[in-house]
């Protein structure tokens, strides 16, 4: 229907990012703030009715649609970072894997039934095919966001209907008992080397997710010669395998780490496969022959299965090293991320503007080269433990009166932050 160029579509894709960029860091700050059940909701609604405008917007003018992609990912940027934020105050330490994993492998289903459904609606959808999709992306997000809204609560000790037991046994085992978000320490986090892994990380994993999610469908149409009926289902593969691992891998950490196996060097265990086998599977994809198409979309899932160990690594150490500030850290290591996918859609449209399997081969080069340098220093800097700077805090009190207890020099202990407190911690490792 249109006849856009393949800079404009890749301008397209990346406008979401624009908008995706701005909220992650208010997303998360604004979840501990107020609760992260409102501010998902609202960013659902919000971001589904811009969905839902899209055929509107692209068939009045292309500066329209821009815009509409970039309020799109303005309103959807607040949604991950809630979602870090929510399980620091609901998931015990001990299945705090499996509980993540199994959350966020709907996202990964999520991808499965839109690319799935995509070409086919394209074909035989309503008004001319295509707009179908978002019609029921749309519609599907809103009735999700109601029923997200009424199950849906902020803590334990806000939910009406859970037993005493299970209420008492969540918010015992979390170290942060408090209700707010405190002040973040700011200078501590960035100068922390345990932060900057994970930051290293989500920037790799997003520059591959990213390259994958935007650019696959390219991939499989100009160099595998798949039609676009084809195209959706196998798009979809990885994203299958995704979903899969994501559920299996969460109980297999969580398990391995109740057997004593400390739970920084479970969190690099994971990463590192997830990153090196990544790594192989695109080199192997990008020598594939177009008559041995088949085996690159075997290849494709099997990284797929690969990237979902990820739920393993890094997406459950920002809940780790500081469970009462995940929302705002993933908020500043997403923010950080989404160049990848600013730059990732323009950069595979500049290096494959011949369309031939050599390009490609430079594309997933990228990817591996990113992903390996990223294991390096993931396993060298990455922690298991929470971190100083975001431990709970209470003034240190002498127990033999109502003196306060003062150093060696006559004084409240102090440093150039102000007093010096101790720390209630529970740890296991640090590696």
């Amino acid at each position: 229907e249109f006849s856009w160029g393949e800079s404009t579509r890749s301008s397209l894709l990346s406008a979401y990012f624009y908008g995706y960029l701005l909220l992650q860091i208010p997303g998360g700050w604004l979840a501990g703030r107020y609760g992260a059940t409102r501010v998902i909701s609202l960013a659902m609604t919000l971001s589904a009715i811009c969905t839902l405008l899209v055929p509107v917007a692209a068939r009045s003018s292309l500066p329209a649609f821009y815009a509409l992609r970039v309020a799109t990912g303005l309103f959807s940027g607040s949604v991950t970072p809630s979602f870090q934020a929510l399980w620091g105050r609901w998931a015990p330490p001990q299945e705090r894997t499996r509980l993540a994993g199994f959350a966020y492998s709907g996202g990964y289903l999520g991808s499965i039934i839109t690319f799935s459904l995509s070409g086919v609606l394209c074909d035989h959808g309503l008004d001319g095919g295509w707009p179908s999709v978002f019609y029921i992306l749309g519609g599907s997000s809103l009735l999700w966001t109601l029923v997200w809204y009424i199950v849906v609560y902020d803590s334990p000790s806000s939910h009406p209907s859970i037993s005493y037991q299970e209420k008492d046994y969540i918010t015992s085992s979390l170290q942060d008992k408090s209700e707010k978000t405190p002040r973040l320490p700011w200078k501590a986090i960035f100068t922390s080397a345990a932060f900057w892994a994970l930051i290293v990380a989500i920037v790799a994993m997003a520059w591959v997710d990213y390259t994958l999610m935007t650019s696959l469908p390219q991939y499989l149409k100009d160099v595998l010669d798949f039609d676009i009926s084809e195209d959706g289902f196998l798009s979809a593969t990885p994203s299958v395998c995704q979903f899969v691992s994501s559920l299996l891998i969460g109980p297999i950490a969580d398990s391995v780490r109740n057997r004593g196996v400390g739970t920084g060097r479970v969190r690099k265990i994971f990463q590192s496969i997830t990153f090196l086998g990544i790594g192989v599977c695109l080199t192997s994809v990008g020598y594939i022959s177009r008559e041995n198409r088949y085996v690159a979309v075997g290849l494709l899932g099997v990284s797929g299965f690969f990237a979902g160990m990820q739920q393993a690594g890094y997406v459950a150490n920002f809940i780790d090293i500081a469970p009462r500030f995940a929302g705002v850290l993933y908020g500043v290591g997403n923010s950080i991320a989404t160049v990848s996918g600013i730059l990732s859609p323009i950069i595979v449209g500049a290096l494959t503007t011949g369309k031939s399997r050599e390009e490609w081969q430079i594309v997933f080069f990228v990817c591996v080269g990113v992903s390996v340098c990223a294991a390096i220093l993931f396993d060298c800097f990455a922690q298991g433990d929470v971190q100083p700077w975001a431990q709970e805090v209470t003034p240190e009190v002498s127990t033999a009166g109502s003196d306060l207890s003062y150093d060696s020099m006559g004084s409240l202990g102090s440093d150039d932050n102000g007093p010096v407190y101790s720390t209630t911690s529970t740890t296991d490792d640090d590696d």
